[in-house]
């Protein structure tokens, strides 16, 4: 038995539009775009929005940079750590200060003397400027932001949507079979975990936040560690931006660990590789079954991915 072209027009009609392009919509591009919506962004004004561009073109370089950041607060508490003689919770008071010159300097730190300097231009030994470095942790911890509750009610609507296009008692059933659109919204999975990364990480509130307030600890404690003037102009590719950070194969020891520039490169790619590769699958199993057309928009996509990421080493 042969269906013709004519034959397929007269049962199925003509082109034209989707008649259930409301439900395909709801499927998988709201949910994305509310996921979208819930990424903590730098306060960089208009430019902000930008981010989600590279994002979205960029998302193994945006990725690592996000890991990279997290490792550089790391860094920071192991720096503090090394200052023999303070208590827990004055070491934690020590990072939070050194996480926030890294805010400023970025990539101009290129070795530990940088905050040793800070450390003793500051006093961070003497009882009197210490309350200082107290009072600014205190004000750098208040002023970032904290949206992870909200940023969760996306990504449980996101999971209730990919989970109501297959069970049909939780979405009522669908009005065409749903694999295409579920194999979309799992390839674009990895937007998950660069929500739950960006809002762990969290951002000031403007833009002008961490510089006033670390210009004013230099002023009370007497440090002459001077604040970069041209620091809002470079915002956009300094510190301040915590999903394109170009010097991220280095660290604030000034050191190049390929062990650990490896292992974070790879916690990088682990969600996209795994949101391929489970829209590849679902996209398989759906009619028509096996490698079909809509496989080389994945690819295409994914290969680019990998293009952009090698381009912005």
């Amino acid at each position: 038995l042969t269906l013709t072209l004519p034959g397929c027009q007269q049962l199925c009609g003509r082109r034209a539009w989707y008649w259930d392009i409301g439900p395909r919509l709801s499927t998988w591009l709201i949910p994305i775009l509310l996921l979208l919506g819930n990424i903590e962004l730098s306060p960089l004004g208009k430019r902000r929005f930008m981010a989600l561009i590279h994002l979205l073109g960029d998302p193994m370089d945006s990725m690592w940079s996000l890991l990279h950041k997290i490792d550089a607060w790391d860094h920071c508490y192991v720096l503090a750590k090394g200052h023999s003689g303070f208590s827990n919770d004055r070491r934690r008071v020590i990072a939070t200060v050194f996480a926030g010159f890294e805010e400023i300097y970025g990539p101009s730190i290129t070795s530990v003397e940088c905050f040793d300097s800070i450390a003793n231009r500051s006093g961070v030994g003497q009882e009197e400027k210490f309350r200082e470095w107290r009072r600014t942790a205190l004000e750098l911890a208040d002023s970032r932001t904290d949206e992870f509750l909200r940023s969760r009610l996306a990504i449980l609507l996101y999971f209730y949507q990919v989970i109501a296009g297959f069970v049909k008692e939780v979405g009522g059933g669908n009005t065409s079979p749903p694999g295409g659109r579920i194999g979309t919204a799992m390839f674009i999975s990895w937007l998950v975990t660069a929500v739950l990364l960006s809002n762990a990480i969290g951002g000031f509130t403007s833009r002008r936040t961490c510089f006033d307030i670390l210009s004013r600890f230099n002023e009370r404690t007497n440090n002459r560690f001077r604040m970069p003037p041209s620091y809002f102009e470079s915002q956009s590719w300094s510190g301040a931006i915590y999903t394109f950070r170009p010097w991220k194969t280095r660290y604030i020891t000034g050191e190049t660990g390929r062990v650990r520039t490896a292992l974070l490169l790879l916690l990088a790619v682990l969600p996209i590789w795994a949101g391929m590769t489970g829209g590849f699958i679902i996209i398989w199993y759906t009619l028509p079954n096996g490698f079909n057309c809509r496989h080389f928009w994945l690819i295409g996509i994914f290969v680019t991915w990998h293009l952009s990421a090698v381009l912005t080493w």
